[in-house]
């Protein structure tokens, strides 16, 4: 019977090592979907300007393009203050013959359909691949754990991994069967129903989640947005119902796209509608109750996310029991984790969970340790750290993990 309740952000890195799932790696996407001229083009000159960059690059910068180009196509008919900031750079933007290319392609939109749709064909192909006996290793960790914990699990996936795992009547999403019809609608008031089921939240969204059918479209009108997505049973059914529209508008008169995906860097303004806004304040809710967190395959890539999973250490204090299981292929790989010239905000979180003021990795990152496979433990006792990947720790430390998040 379950008794700790625990709170768990599942990333990217929980599935590479799933069967098929080497071409749906975060490299391997970004580099699927820059085969194309813009693309590719984009692609290099953030590589060369800023380093290392991913598909969620690419999207924010098209999404950039679009925005100057409404400006472009408006300008006669709006004010200054409609414009969005972006075109006040025209004339730089203009200036240089390998940028000018880029905005003055008028097919923006369509470049960010075919990203978000490669996107979503590869996560499918593993997806369909998940019930392969290859893959009992992940299924019995969360299986096994489950017996003892009560998951509240948010996950910036967009596949059915977790669904798959535990059952389709064996969780809750906040998604009901809308009667006589092939998806579902999601209820907020159902998903903050506490019980012992685990809870899945897909806070970036999932390649089951469409728009309504175009002939259901008043169905819901007077409760539901335009922008609110609906589940259906599969991933083809929620293709066939991925509706062209026009981009959003945020108050600083630029596009952003939301979809049943969501990517690039303006994340917190593309989780406004159904089910996303709920997940993202189940997920606050979640480490304000629970003094519990599991954090895997996640790189802390996410800036609102880890200021939210921070605040565990001001709400719990030394009651907190935190676990992160990463992967490290070298044993500088494990002082690069916290580096926070690399990355501030996994800095920022390792050092406050350890209590320390300088990378607090740093005295485990050696040969012997690294081979030897040991866990990493917080001086304070509040802190575990696996970085030989989420399948040696679910074959080798399941019971250790429980044990750990169960103290409190």
């Amino acid at each position: 019977m379950a008794t700790q309740k625990v709170t768990a952000l599942v990333g990217a890195g929980i599935t590479f090592e799933l069967t098929n799932a080497s071409e749906a790696t975060t490299e391997k996407l970004t580099e699927a979907i820059s085969r194309n001229i813009p693309l590719k083009c984009i692609k290099n000159i953030l590589k060369e300007n800023w380093g290392n960059i991913n598909f969620e690059h690419i999207m924010h910068i098209l999404e950039q393009i679009s925005s100057y180009n409404t400006q472009i196509k408006n300008s006669l008919n709006s004010s200054k203050t409609d414009n969005p900031l972006i075109a006040n750079f025209n004339k730089f933007i203009t200036y240089k013959p390998e940028y000018k290319c880029l905005f003055e392609d008028n097919e923006t939109l369509l470049h960010i359909d075919n990203l978000v749709k490669t996107i979503a064909e590869k996560i499918h192909e593993y997806d369909c691949d998940f019930p392969s006996l290859q893959n009992d290793w992940y299924r019995n960790f969360w299986n096994v754990s489950k017996k003892q914990l009560i998951w509240n699990i948010t996950t910036t996936n967009y596949d059915t991994t977790l669904e798959q795992t535990f059952g389709r009547t064996k969780y809750n999403d906040g998604f009901k069967r809308v009667k006589n019809k092939k998806y579902s609608r999601f209820s907020p008031t159902d998903f903050l129903k506490r019980s012992n089921m685990p809870i899945i939240g897909h806070l970036h969204g999932c390649i089951n989640y469409g728009n309504l059918p175009s002939n259901d479209l008043n169905n819901f009108i007077d409760e539901d947005t335009l922008e609110d997505f609906y589940q259906y049973d599969n991933y083809e059914k929620a293709r066939a119902n991925w509706i062209p529209k026009s981009p959003n508008v945020i108050q600083a008169n630029e596009n952003v796209i939301v979809g049943p995906i969501i990517t690039g860097m303006r994340k917190t303004e593309k989780i406004l509608p159904h089910p996303y806004s709920w997940y993202h304040y189940n997920f606050q809710k979640s480490i304000l109750e629970n003094s519990s967190l599991l954090i895997v395959g996640y790189g802390f890539g996410d800036s609102y996310l880890n200021q939210t999973m921070e605040r565990i250490n001001q709400i719990h204090g030394d009651k907190k029991r935190i676990v992160v299981i990463t992967y490290a292929q070298s044993a500088r790989e494990i002082a690069r984790l916290a580096d926070g010239t690399i990355n501030h905000d996994a800095f920022s979180f390792y050092c406050k969970a350890f209590k320390a003021t300088t990378n607090p990795l740093l005295r485990f990152s050696n040969d012997d340790f690294f081979n030897s496979k040991k866990v990493i433990k917080s001086d304070n006792g509040n802190v575990l750290v696996y970085v030989h990947g989420f399948r040696e720790a679910s074959e080798n430390h399941t019971d250790e993990i429980i044990n750990f998040l169960n103290e409190n």
